[in-house]
């Protein structure tokens, strides 16, 4: 009888770890940014295509410095800021829209340009889920009598077309 007791602690101790980022995508990362941290260059284009829009730019000293094309407004990343996207991606659940009735699931798949480091795909998947343990939740339930839209899932695709050095003009 012990048996079947510890397969099912196991699963719920392990089952929630799995959710959150594994050990060996953080292990990639950290890999990648040293391999893009002994770059021999530190001038570079960068053109980046996501689902919405592409840019191409230029970072110098870690800075965007416009470029050919930027129809991301915003949105535009060095690959500094790209790996910090990824990091940031895939941390614990979060609550959204300022109250607590749902929460945000996100995970992150990436890899890396096998010499330089730089990310060359980014997917980031994000789950909307009910908070069962919030009390925004319940009360929400109550009042509107249904149970709040907390069923959704997107997936944001990021991919970087080129990464050249600068000339040292």
């Amino acid at each position: 009888m012990r048996w079947p007791m510890w397969l099912v602690i196991t699963a719920i101790v392990a089952v929630p770890a799995w959710l959150y980022w594994p050990a060996d995508a953080r292990a990639h990362l950290m890999a990648a940014q040293q391999r893009w941290a002994g770059r021999a260059f530190a001038d570079y284009r960068l053109v980046v295509e996501t689902d919405t829009c592409l840019y191409d730019v230029v970072v110098r000293a870690g800075r965007l410095y416009g470029g050919a094309r930027d129809s991301c407004v915003t949105q535009a990343r060095t690959v500094e800021g790209l790996f910090a996207l990824i990091a940031a991606t895939g941390m614990q659940p979060r609550c959204i829209a300022g109250t607590c009735l749902c929460l945000v699931h996100t995970s992150v798949a990436a890899t890396y340009d096998a010499a330089l480091g730089h990310p060359v795909r980014i997917n980031i998947r994000s789950v909307l889920m009910p908070h069962l343990a919030s009390a925004d939740y319940w009360r929400a339930l109550m009042r509107w009598r249904r149970l709040p839209a907390c069923h959704a899932s997107a997936t944001r695709h990021i991919r970087v077309q080129d990464v050249a050095p600068l000339s040292d003009d």
